[in-house]
This record gives structure tokens, sequence and C-alpha cells, in this order.
């Protein structure tokens, strides 16, 4: 099999300088390398370099696939955004194999998640898997800087799915939202393979995004009533200097901090959900897993019925009325002798003997299909597929 490696990396929250374009050009040849990003796929070789530490000097996320069945996606985000207290819940002290990890890079956390597999039967893993996915993916980034914390929890799940987690281990808060995931959230389960089972087992502890909805206006303008002068310059100064990711994420997190500040004086904080452990999240799956098959099921019951439904239409409309004439054609197509020839008149005798059945009429598609087969019984390729489609 030809080896397939898939790289790419993107800058965000600054371009790259054309000293640092020039520094992975030096590792790459062929790379496309813009201000904006770095992409190359492999048939032979690797990268000349590591991924984690290119993410601590020069980019904002990353994606890899392979074609033997491994990917993995990698955001950074700053610690003014995103504290060391927001993370622990989904840390993991183990050997970082799989499912998700965070790493320190000084001044931002790399988050990872990672997937891995033997199952060659897995389609997705082929030799153009790559292309596609960061630009799908890139939105959790700007979610996790909002506060949303339904990535770093489908992270943890991972590794509970992936067999890396002990069984007493506790889940993180359940963020909202589970049942009503974001279009990036969805794709980073497609990209991960993740089971869905899991998932609707943790999201039934997930509120409703709506029923934890807050108008925050009123916290805003009490947030802006209470910063002062120099809070205002520094905001307004990286703005000047072309700072405006940085500018943000101070706004972010100094707006962050004060709410929770506030909440918790004033008792406003909503109660944690019971966290629960591997063990209780995995006796719900045999149940999840038996609703999602019934719900597949009662689907693919409902389509069936209605492709039926379209059949018998089409056999109504388009094949009863023109029955003598159809007969006609067969005879056409088989006195041509041809393998398409054949395959054609097959179709025609199909529909034939299901509209003239719908109808009431097999008795009298039995005697039309003998009296095609006096003429053209001898021929033993037309016999044989009539006898493979149970027609004969």
């Amino acid at each position: 099999m030809s080896e397939y490696q898939y790289y790419e990396f993107a800058a965000l929250d600054r371009p790259l300088t054309p000293q640092q374009q020039a520094e992975l050009r030096e590792r790459s040849s062929r790379a496309r390398i813009t201000p904006g990003g770095f992409v190359n796929e492999y048939h032979w070789g690797d990268l000349k370099g590591s991924a984690l530490d290119w993410m601590k000097r020069y980019f904002d996320a990353h994606l890899y696939s392979t074609n033997w069945g491994h990917c993995r996606l990698m955001l950074r985000v700053p610690k003014t955004v995103l504290d060391e207290a927001a993370l622990q819940p989904y840390r993991f002290n183990g050997d970082e194999t799989q499912g998700f990890s965070l790493f320190d890079v000084g001044h931002a956390w790399v988050l990872d998640w990672a997937f891995s597999t033997d199952d060659h039967s897995l389609d997705r893993f082929g030799m153009d898997d790559g292309p596609g996915w960061l630009s799908e993916l890139l939105a959790l980034r700007e979610e996790i800087l909002r506060g949303d914390r339904r990535a770093l929890y489908l992270g943890w799940l991972m590794r509970a799915y992936l067999d890396e987690l002990d069984d007493d281990a506790l889940e993180p808060p359940v963020p909202p939202g589970l049942r009503t995931l974001s279009t990036a959230q969805q794709a980073l389960l497609r990209f991960v393979e993740f089971d869905c089972d899991w998932l609707a087992v943790a999201a039934q502890a997930s509120a409703d995004l709506e029923a934890v909805a807050v108008d925050e206006t009123p916290l805003q303008t009490r947030w802006l009533d209470s910063l002062s002068t120099d809070e205002l310059r520094g905001v307004v100064r990286l703005l000047v200097q072309g700072h405006l990711p940085e500018a943000a994420q101070v706004v972010r997190q100094h707006y962050n901090e004060s709410a929770r500040a506030w909440s918790a004086a004033e008792g406003t904080t909503p109660a944690d959900t019971p966290r629960r452990t591997v063990a209780q999240l995995r006796t719900g799956l045999d149940e999840a897993r038996a609703a999602r098959q019934a719900r597949e099921q009662q689907a693919l019951d409902a389509q069936r019925q209605h492709e039926a439904q379209q059949r018998a239409e089409y056999l109504r409309r388009e094949i009863l009325p023109r029955a003598g004439a159809i007969w006609g054609e067969v005879e056409t197509q088989l006195s041509r002798g041809s393998a398409s020839a054949y395959d054609r008149a097959l179709t025609q005798v199909r529909d034939l003997s299901d509209a003239m059945r719908l109808a009431g009429q097999q008795d009298e598609f039995r005697q039309r299909l003998a009296i095609l087969m006096r003429g053209h019984g001898q021929r033993r390729v037309w016999v044989k597929r009539l006898q493979e489609a149970g027609l004969m």
C-alpha cells in the first residue's frame, strides 16, 4: 500500500513573518507556505520537525491525517483566556497516545485530539483524507475562546470510550448543549470516528442551551462601568498596534473573571450537575445503543416505504400503460445480442413483472414471457440472467 500523510498548519492570530516562512522552507521544498500556514502531503519521508514544536513557535492550528488510520487535530489557545484551573478537569496524567491531551507550551495551551485505528475497512482513511478537514474544524478554537467547553468535554469522553481511563475516573463538569452540537463539533466527532452512543449517554445530564441562556447586557454594562481608565487604555493600545486577537483575549479574560466573581459573591452561579464515573456512563451504553438502532431501523423502514410508494407510482404511470410497447422493445434488445442489450431487456422485464403483479396480471405476464422465450430461449446468457433475477 502506498503511504499517505497530510500535514496542515494555520497561523490565525498573527501571520507568519518572512523570516518564519524562510525557516519553514528550509524544512520542506515542496510545501505550500504562505503567511497564513503550511500544507504538504507526503508519499514518502515525513515532516522534518515536531508538530508540537511548530505549534509552540508558529501556529494556532494543526491537522494531520494518514491512510493507515491515524488522525490528529491541535489547537493553540492563550493562557490568558483558558487558565489551568479551567482545564484541570480535562487533564490526563497517563500515557498520552490518543483521545485528548493537553500540552503546556509556556504562553499557551495546545489542545490535542487524536485517533488511531487498525481497522482498514474504514473508507475515510484513504489517499485524500486530509484536505478540507481543518476548515471545518477551525471554528472549535473560537468556540473555546468564547467559553464553550463542549469540545473539551468530548475530548475527555473520547478517552472513556477508547478505554484510556479507569472506571472510577470522574467526568468533567457537563457543559450545556451536548444534544445540539455546533457544526464544528459535529465535524470533530466525524474526524475522530466518535462513538455516538457514548455521547447519547453523556448528553442525558446536559442542559439545553436555551435553558441556560441569559441576557448578559446588564452584566456587560456593569463590567464596562467597572473598568478603569488604565484598563481601557491598555485594550485600545493593543487595538491601535494591530494586536486584535490579544485585545479580544484580554477583554474576554477580564470579563469572564469579573462575571464569575460577581456570580459567586451574589450566589447566582448555577449548581453543578453531579459528576459521573466512567463506569456509571458505561452502564447506559446498551440502552443508548438499542434506542439508536431502533431509530435507525424506523428511519430505514420509512425510507423503504417511501421508495416502494415511488416505484409503485412509476409502474402504474409509466409501465402499465405501455406494457405492449415495452414487450416489443424487449424483443428488439434481445435481437441485438449484446451484454448491454441483455441488461436493458432484463430491467424492462423486471419492470413489467412488478407492474403486472401490482395490477393482478401475473398470469398474463407469464404468458407473455413464455411467448418471448419461444424466440429467445436458446440464448443461454439471457436465460441465465432471468434465472438469477428470479423471473424464471
